[in-house]
């Protein structure tokens, strides 16, 4: 664990500040028990598997899994980043924004 620890969110410490040093442990270690319920939750495999691969494989897919470019007339167009020169979909402005506000909403949970 402490390995796992040193590897994500506490391995910019010490800062010199000991009141910084004990928060960002703090934080370290919340972030540490909830990425580790996370994939807990997720299979066995991510139960046994380390920090840094249950953020790979689990908190970072969204971020991979598509890009978005302004299109003409405020709209967007979404294409797989693993394939960028491949095909669009390409979304208006006001499916765009229905879209953003469901998203923080949470619709998609």
């Amino acid at each position: 664990m402490i390995a796992d620890v040193r590897n994500s969110g506490f391995a910019h410490a010490p800062s010199g500040h000991f009141q910084a040093n004990a928060a960002l442990l703090a934080l370290a270690a919340l972030a540490h028990n909830l990425t580790r319920a996370t994939g807990a939750l997720a299979s066995a495999f991510h139960a046994r598997a380390t920090t840094a691969t249950i953020r790979d494989r689990l908190i970072n897919v969204p971020a991979r899994l598509a890009r978005s470019a302004r299109a003409s007339g405020g709209g967007r167009a979404v294409r797989d980043s693993k394939n960028p020169s491949g095909p669009a979909l390409l979304f208006g402005a006001d499916e765009w924004q229905a879209f953003v506000r469901g998203a923080a909403d949470g619709e998609f949970n």
